[in-house]
């Protein structure tokens, strides 16, 4: 991530600190009701699911002619 590794620590924390899970790195194969399959075999049942992807920049931005980084991000 491009976060301070101070933030990105802190947010952790804090969400361990509320019980809840965090699984990084993880590819989803399959979701149900309750329950996530991964492709490396782990298998999480679970109440409530929050997918999160890594964010990304709209097109325009960068053929708007503004500079912006390798990611397209101002």
């Amino acid at each position: 991530s491009n976060h301070n590794q101070w933030v990105s620590n802190r947010l952790y924390q804090l969400l361990l600190n509320e019980k809840i899970n965090l699984y990084l790195g993880e590819t989803v194969e399959k979701i149900d009701l309750n329950n996530i399959i991964c492709q490396s075999g782990l298998n999480v049942n679970c109440n409530f699911i929050f997918l999160v992807t890594q964010a990304s920049a709209p097109p325009w931005i960068k053929n708007s002619g503004l500079t912006t980084d390798n990611r397209g991000f101002i």
